[in-house]
């Protein structure tokens, strides 16, 4: 039975920490936590929020420093103690990450940002997968064509009702859409209504450039535009396969993230933003957007 995606981040970085002075590729990693090269991919690239590959170099750069600034080791001795298999692959490197070449940075010992140990407490694990805290976005206005759908949250508790109504779109209906931006993205909207709680109304769509044309039975939304804060779920599961549970765990882990941040939500909406083109069997990531004030505080 494959493991979580949150254990395979534990060893993931736990190996690049263990092995930081080796040569490390992607397939020592893959293998020694027996996971396939995407999928270990995706996961880093996913939560940390740059390809695996990169957070290793930037690592390596990082603990690199004290032999740069403590000692007078020669550049070529710094590059082989850290698993560089050229001096001017080091070079390089450290000029990307930093701006500035080692030996200026030496001299003059300018301040740059260095990449630590990802902090893993960053993260919460959830059922079938886990979520990290926020990313913060702004988004333009958005024009949404799909199928409105009203409902109690019993309901949906009972026959899971947004993921019924949400497949059916996807599979069924979304084809009828002619001018979709990308008939990949799923985005489901929900609103709370405001005159009776107790139902919600969720609409599955894809963004459309525009309203032009809307097929025969299905609703146009305008999406004003807001600040979000984004909270990812990565899942040990295909989308198709998410429910009111997960969702559930998700928003309850977003309130207490609310409670104790310095923002709030602005509206009684939100959206998931669903990529399938990147969905597997045991793999896929839910992104909910959550119309925030005080993000320009940031």
């Amino acid at each position: 039975m494959m493991q979580s995606n949150y254990l395979y981040l534990v060893q993931t970085i736990d190996y690049i920490e263990l092995h930081i002075k080796d040569k490390i590729t992607i397939d020592d990693i893959a293998n020694n936590i027996n996971l396939s090269k995407y999928h270990l991919h995706r996961i880093i690239t996913s939560v940390i929020g740059r390809p695996l590959m990169d957070y290793v170099r930037a690592r390596k750069l990082a603990e690199s420093l004290d032999m740069l600034i403590y000692t007078n080791c020669r550049i070529i001795d710094i590059c082989e103690t850290y698993g560089f298999s050229y001096e001017q692959s080091y070079i390089k490197a450290f000029k990307k990450e930093f701006s500035i070449t080692p030996n200026a940075y030496r001299k003059g010992q300018i301040p740059i940002t260095v990449t630590e140990k990802f902090d893993l407490t960053r993260l919460t694990q959830m059922k079938d997968g886990l979520i990290a805290k926020p990313f913060f976005t702004s988004k333009q206005q958005m024009t949404l064509v799909g199928i409105k759908n009203y409902f109690s949250h019993t309901v949906n508790k009972i026959n899971n009702t947004a993921t019924v109504v949400g497949t059916d779109f996807f599979f069924n209906h979304r084809d009828e859409i002619k001018n979709p931006k990308n008939s990949d993205i799923y985005i489901g909207y929900s609103i709370r209504k405001k005159d009776d709680p107790e139902y919600n109304m969720y609409m599955p769509s894809l963004e459309v450039s525009n309203a032009d044309v809307i097929p025969k039975g299905m609703d146009v939304l305008i999406i004003e535009p807001h600040h979000y804060a984004v909270f990812r779920y990565i899942g040990n599961i295909h989308s198709r396969y998410i429910t009111w549970k997960h969702l559930k765990d998700i928003k309850a882990c977003i309130s207490k993230w609310l409670e104790t941040s310095t923002y709030e939500m602005i509206n009684e909406f939100d959206f998931e933003y669903i990529d399938s083109s990147i969905a597997t069997e045991n793999y896929s990531e839910v992104d909910i957007y959550i119309p925030v004030k005080g993000i320009e505080d940031i």
